[in-house]
């Protein structure tokens, strides 16, 4: 993984005389014929070859043996609050999505309004990246049972799987890519929080990057609310549209593919039917590719 790693693995590979053979994970920038296999996701735009293996969503460590030793060590402990329950994990800005106080005020009212229609209780789950407004927005409410946590960095009793494992239903904001593969892991319907609004949404940046801009500019005509800016956010969309494509990275492609292949849906949208049985995971795409790289069986 990393820009400065691939001179070096290419250097590696050149020393062997080729018996080297160099998987590179997550952003490429050099040509994916310099690798044996290039593991990515639609975010980071590489080109389609044969050696790429463009996964549905990042790979992650979460399995089914860590989410119940996280269950049975949360549930006791949150045993007070009544069911369902509701997780809601909350990133922070990205790129070209803004996260303030206006982002802050539709996730707590549109996280409450589906809190209320369920009776559910509310697991929140903040990051380092969480702005103080959306804390603060969530600290306030009182008219939904909550166990919010605040992020600490290091912290042992971090609740974050726990939330995940008994979650009957997740919220995650959409900046965060990881955060959304380890939230499908569960098998629990996940509903995905757009950051931006009108013609700065993610739904609507979507549709653009895909040649829909009819159904684009329904959408942002008919949303009411507006969007966060930042002069950070502004810069990064200009980069996305005249810069080098390498030096930007388009999440709004990881949303529409993950909604329209049904794996999540949009926050406020008809949500899909819970799995009894776990997805099917990238990590198993990724080995078998490279277990057959290297000629085992």
């Amino acid at each position: 993984m990393g820009m400065r790693n691939e001179p070096v693995a290419r250097w590696i590979k050149d020393q062997s005389g080729g018996r080297t053979r160099l998987v590179f994970l997550g952003r490429l920038w050099a040509d994916p014929a310099h690798f044996d296999l290039v593991i990515t996701t639609p975010q980071y735009r590489v080109p389609d070859r044969p050696n790429v293996l463009r996964n549905a969503l990042p790979l992650h460590p979460l399995t089914p043996e860590r989410l119940e030793t996280a269950r049975a060590h949360w549930a006791p402990k949150l045993a007070h609050l009544p069911r369902p329950y509701l997780t809601l994990n909350i990133g922070g800005p990205s790129g070209p999505y803004a996260f303030g106080a206006r982002a802050s005020a539709r996730l707590l009212r549109d996280t409450m309004a589906l809190a209320q229609a369920r009776g559910a209780s509310l697991l929140i789950s903040s990051s380092a990246r969480t702005p103080p407004e959306a804390i603060a927005a969530f600290a306030a409410q009182t008219d939904v049972p909550m166990q919010l946590y605040r992020f600490r960095p290091n912290d042992p009793e971090n609740p974050y799987l726990g939330f995940l494992a008994i979650a009957d239903e997740i919220i995650v904001t959409a900046d965060s890519i990881s955060m959304l593969s380890e939230a499908y892991a569960t098998g629990k319907p996940v509903h995905m929080f757009d950051l931006g609004a009108g013609t700065l949404s993610m739904r609507h940046d979507a549709l653009v990057a895909i040649g829909e801009r009819a159904q684009a500019r329904a959408l942002a005509r008919h949303d009411p609310d507006r969007p966060d800016l930042s002069l950070g956010a502004l810069a990064y969309r200009a980069l996305m549209r005249w810069g080098w494509k390498h030096l930007s990275r388009d999440i709004s492609q990881m949303h529409l593919r993950l909604a329209r292949s049904g794996r999540m849906t949009w926050l406020g949208e008809p949500v899909r039917p819970a799995s009894d049985t776990p997805p099917p995971t990238d990590m198993a795409r990724a080995l078998d590719r490279i277990n057959a790289l290297m000629c085992r069986s």
